[in-house]
């Protein structure tokens, strides 16, 4: 069920809201002013935000941009509530990180087509999000990989010099030769591993 977090100071717009929303299934959340909003956002992660911009304290548009500057919240829409629909104000409003925008005073049917469109906003910024925080984790892996192949490569080429110079000195030990020659084919079989796996990362 998708959840909306509603800032706003004002209980009969939030009631408004809330009554909406809830009687299409949606889950909602509210907070009063912008401070609480932003800490409940973090806390909760909705799928999609309605603010006012005009709030005592923090203004929605303030809120608006710290909520864009967090990565736990920089993916959810938010859907930003003025009086105004002026071109300054709605500017202001985007460049903030709003999405969207709703003129007040608002009807139903303009507000839950916002937040259907919103939603499915959400749900591409999700798998977005997703996938930066899994291209980071492959990229940390792949470079911890190169130093284990290096590694790995400095190793071979010293048990390759080692058995090499146990040849040739003609005093090898019964086994040594066929000890290094195990350690040669597991350090290429780990190595032959490794590049199979930073083939498929890539």
């Amino acid at each position: 069920m998708s959840k909306v977090l509603i800032i706003d100071d004002h209980p009969d717009t939030i009631y408004l809201l809330q009554n909406y929303l809830e009687r299409e299934k949606y889950t909602v959340l509210t907070r009063d002013n912008g401070a609480s909003g932003i800490e409940a956002a973090l806390e909760e992660v909705p799928d999609v935000i309605i603010m006012d911009v005009m709030m005592d304290g923090m203004s929605g548009i303030e809120a608006c941009k710290t909520l864009s500057n967090s990565f736990t919240t920089s993916h959810i829409p938010v859907i930003i509530m003025t009086a105004k629909a002026d071109f300054d104000s709605m500017k202001e409003a985007f460049e903030s990180g709003a999405v969207d925008f709703v003129k007040k005073p608002f009807i139903r049917a303009d507000i839950l087509v916002k937040v259907h469109a919103a939603l499915r906003l959400s749900a591409a910024q999700k798998i977005r999000k997703e996938y930066e925080t899994l291209k980071e984790s492959a990229d940390a892996f792949l470079l911890e990989q190169e130093k284990i192949i290096q590694t790995l490569t400095a190793v071979s080429l010293t048990v390759t010099s080692v058995k090499r110079n146990v040849l040739q000195s003609g005093s090898a030990q019964p086994g040594v030769i066929q000890k290094l020659e195990t350690i040669e084919a597991a350090v290429h079989e780990i190595n032959d591993s490794l590049h199979k796996i930073k083939k498929i990362l890539h």
